[in-house]
This record gives structure tokens, C-alpha cells and sequence, in this order.
């Protein structure tokens, strides 16, 4: 209750039921956009900020409207439905997916926390053990696979970050089309 943050990833799924087709998009966090509403100098007139500063100046309960009218003010882009994921829940899904098979560069490997830790890259615990230093195919339970996609550290952009995230989702989706309706 009552918690508002700034929105990690904006990813957006486009389904085409009669092609049977998934296409993804992904807005980069830091795009600089207008922000309906959002006057801070008291012109009167909307003012730019981060795309994702958006869903935070929505607050608790308005996040996601605020964030579509930005996206749809600047990209126009209308969105339907959405599905919210935090970092608590998106552990718990991808766990209930029985993780993931991924291959992993080496340097990727580095930011991931080994089985069974819960230090992070992130917040520079000194605790922190990594999955592995070698490139290779492995399995992430769903904590690493989310430190997986928040990598920040490795190609030094955002476009890779992205890619991740949507790596992600596509094997997701793919265990999604085989496994029990119910999971």
C-alpha cells in the first residue's frame, strides 16, 4: 500500500491472435518525454521528464494511467490492458515456471548471484558470490533471473538491458505455451 517507484522496464506486447504472434517493443526507461500533468516549474504547461518517472508521479493508485498517457501523448500508442510485475512477484512467477534454461556470457554470468544467495551486484553487498566467471548455458531460479534482466553493468547501455529483458519474456512465453493452464 501507498508504494510508488519509478518503472523499471515498459515493455510492450503487441498479440496478434490471428497470426498467432507475439511482437514486443520496449521503451527505453530513459527517454526523455512530456509528462501529462506534470508542471514543475508552474508555467502551466507539461514538462519533460524520464519515461520512467512517469508511472512514480501517478502514485500508488494512478501509476499505470499516468504512465499510458505518457506513452500514449508521445508515442501514440493506445494500451488496452496491462500486467504489472514488481520485484517480489516476478521471482515468485518465474519460479512457478520452474526457472529457466539460458545462456549466459561471461561477463553476464559475473552479475548473477550463485544458487541459494541473496547478495546482489546491485546493492554492492561484499557477500555477493557470482554464478560463474565461464559462458555457457544455465539454469536461474526466478531471483537470478531478475537480477539476470536488471543487469546494468555489462555493454554499458540500456539497448542490452532490453534485450535481456525481453530474452527473458520470450523463453517465459515459450514455457507459458506448453505448461498447464492453471501454472
Amino acid at each position: 500500500d501507498n508504494y510508488s517507484a519509478r518503472s523499471d522496464s515498459n515493455i510492450i506486447l503487441s498479440i496478434n491472435n490471428k497470426h498467432k504472434t507475439i511482437k514486443m517493443i520496449s521503451l527505453m526507461r530513459d527517454t526523455c518525454v512530456l509528462i501529462p500533468g506534470f508542471d514543475v516549474d508552474g508555467d502551466g504547461k507539461d514538462d519533460y521528464a524520464k519515461l520512467n518517472t512517469a508511472y512514480a508521479l501517478g502514485g500508488y493508485q494512478n501509476g499505470p494511467e499516468r504512465l499510458f498517457q505518457t506513452i500514449e501523448t508521445n508515442f501514440r500508442l493506445k494500451i488496452d490492458k496491462y500486467i504489472g510485475v514488481n520485484f517480489v512477484v516476478f521471482p515468485i512467477a518465474v519460479d512457478h515456471f520452474g526457472g529457466i534454461d539460458i545462456e549466459l556470457t561471461g561477463p553476464e554470468a559475473t552479475q548473477i548471484p550463485k544458487k541459494g544467495t541473496t547478495a546482489t551486484v546491485e546493492t554492492g553487498d561484499p557477500n555477493f558470490v557470482p554464478l560463474s566467471n565461464q559462458p555457457g548455458n544455465y539454469h536461474l531460479d526466478g531471483f537470478q533471473t531478475l537480477q539476470y534482466a536488471r543487469i546494468r553493468h555489462v555493454g554499458n547501455s540500456d539497448f542490452g538491458r532490453v534485450q535481456r529483458q525481453q530474452k527473458v519474456l520470450n523463453i517465459l512465453i515459450d514455457k507459458a505455451k506448453t505448461t498447464n493452464p492453471l501454472t
